[in-house]
């Protein structure tokens, strides 16, 4: 392959596309009060408006690893995007709960403002739960039509000086 230069470069963008935002997300619903109801509304809130940032980090690490036919890690890396999607379908319906409870606790004034950014967070994870699950069986498929491990790119060794 003669882009084998770019895979460890690519790898490791995926991996602050991804750990940088979730990191940076997590400093931002702290102090954790799960038992909180208004903090869960506001934390998933928070939460899925950063989360279309590491999806596209675990797409290009998908793609990378589909390219350079690293079967085992397009593996991980599909039943990773599997378990997250099903994981974000779980904070779906625990949001919509949480947001019917939380209703009735906003001011009629700005309830409507309210069920837009409901709406809008709702939304997002539906769309974003898809392109996981469909990126994790894409990514899955693909893995048994890669070639095998004797025929995966190795990633470049710096040239000893």
């Amino acid at each position: 392959m003669k882009y084998k230069y770019l895979i460890a470069p690519a790898y490791i963008t995926a991996f602050l596309l991804i750990a940088i935002p979730l990191g940076e997300t997590l400093l931002a619903v702290r102090p954790l009060e799960p038992t909180i109801l208004a903090w869960r509304v506001r934390a998933v809130g928070v939460v899925s408006s950063s989360l279309l940032t590491p999806f596209l980090g675990l797409f290009l690490a998908v793609g990378v690893a589909a390219a350079s036919k690293h079967r085992v890690f397009l593996r991980v890396l599909s039943v990773l995007s599997i378990l997250g999607a099903l994981g974000l379908l779980a904070v779906m319906v625990l949001f919509a709960l949480d947001a019917v409870q939380f209703r009735a606790q906003i001011e009629e004034v700005i309830r409507g403002s309210f069920e837009v950014g409901m709406i809008q967070t709702g939304v997002k994870q539906f769309l974003l739960f898809i392109g996981a699950f469909w990126l994790g069986v894409g990514g899955l498929r693909t893995a048994k039509r890669v070639g095998h491990k004797k025929e995966a790119v190795p990633l470049p060794r710096p040239a000893a000086k």
